[in-house]
């Protein structure tokens, strides 16, 4: 959460103190609620957050834009506000939002065989069938997955994802994996955890909002006429259900409107118009999300005809995996020589006991830092190892 006194505001925007983020877009996708002073009680969401600078790069202004208006209007040195994210000012109503889980599973053609990714959810929260977030269809799936816990004492979690294995997802998987790299299991694939609300998923999801026809005379610019006009402003995310005509469903943004008719871009051409349905969420946003977190398959657990199992950890705790992956040692270069690493292109050649010879065919470095030295010099050397390591007083 971040709070403060403003710096001044206006019926769209606030001005916030010189504690907040210096980042753009930081703030974007949250809520900011007037704490007190002028217009306390207000809740708005963030649509936009800029970092104005001046001519020489000093920041100026840290300006929230918001969806919607203030009134009245934030005043400075008197208005205060607090910022929390959507999902977290949702979860604290007294009714709130259902939780969706969602989950996508990255393969890797170098140790897979192919690059894709799969996306599944749970079918829970009466969302019995696909569901579409961010423009993705994600496969409904039953899943139970646990073990995402974390503990300031003791290990990293080991989080297991267990899938049904009904329809052989988690077979085929494994077998595409094995095909590739005999007794990978899958190991190594990235498993992405994706924790929003109901409120905010895609349009798609929603039973239709509006009804009307749509006129397409060959272009990419399509008009939508709604029976009995509509809400919708320009900019929203809408999704089109094509009921007849030659146009293609799909999720679309707004680009105009006139009355109760809208325009949106088509990725296609259409000749012929028809009838349609329209989808609208209000508030919808993909960026409304908990943490995102990832994971890499570790191994598979559990495999028979009902489920499929695989151990998750974390990128840093992975068997036979040291970090730092390079060793820390004193007295000898882990530079390739002559390497973009090393960096020497000199005519000054060097045996390996670092005696000076006349041909590059006889030039070897021995990997101490003295070799180093007779090569460049004092000052700033490319050696690669740590040569205050073992030093003691």
């Amino acid at each position: 959460m971040t709070a403060g006194t403003c710096l001044g505001g206006s019926s769209t925007t606030i001005n916030l103190a010189t504690t907040a983020s210096d980042v753009d877009s930081a703030y974007r996708g949250m809520s900011i609620t007037l704490t007190g002073g002028t217009g306390s009680g207000q809740t708005r969401y963030i649509s936009g957050y800029r970092i104005d600078r001046d001519a020489s790069d000093n920041v100026v202004g840290r300006v929230v834009i918001i969806d919607g208006t203030f009134s009245p209007v934030p005043v400075s040195g008197s208005t205060t506000y607090s910022i929390v994210s959507k999902t977290q000012a949702e979860l604290q109503l007294l009714s709130p939002s259902a939780i969706i889980e969602l989950y996508q599973i990255t393969l890797y053609a170098d140790l897979h065989g192919v690059s894709d990714t799969y996306y599944f959810h749970a079918g829970t929260n009466d969302l019995y069938g696909n569901l579409v977030y961010d423009q993705n269809t994600y496969t409904r799936l039953p899943i139970i997955a646990d073990g995402f816990e974390y503990s300031s004492k003791g290990p990293l979690p080991r989080p297991k994802l267990q899938l049904s294995n009904l329809s052989d997802v988690g077979t085929q998987l494994v077998l595409l994996s094995n095909g590739f790299n005999p007794g990978s299991d899958v190991s190594g694939a990235k498993v992405t955890r994706i924790r929003t609300l109901k409120k905010f998923i895609d349009a798609a999801n929603f039973a239709a909002t509006y009804t009307g026809t749509y006129n397409q005379p060959g272009t990419q610019t399509v008009t939508v006429t709604i029976a009995g006009g509509h809400t919708l402003q320009v900019g929203n995310n809408v999704y089109i259900n094509i009921l007849t005509g030659s146009a293609t469903d799909g999720p679309r943004t707004i680009t105009a409107i006139t009355a109760t008719t809208f325009t949106y871009t088509a990725p296609d051409q259409p000749t012929a118009s028809g009838n349609v349905n329209v989808s609208y969420n209000a508030t919808a946003d993909p960026l409304a999300r908990m943490p995102t977190e990832v994971y890499l398959i570790d191994n598979r657990t559990q495999e028979n005809r009902d489920v499929v199992v695989f151990e998750l950890a974390s990128a840093i705790d992975l068997d036979g995996v040291r970090i730092p992956k390079r060793q820390v040692i004193a007295n000898l270069c882990q530079w390739r020589y002559r390497s973009a690493e090393c960096s020497y292109t000199g005519t000054n050649y060097f045996n390996n006991e670092d005696q000076s010879v006349a041909t590059a065919n006889l030039d070897v470095c021995g990997k101490r830092l003295s070799s180093c030295k007779k090569r460049f010099g004092t000052g700033t050397l490319p050696f690669g190892s740590f040569p205050g390591v073992g030093q003691r007083r």
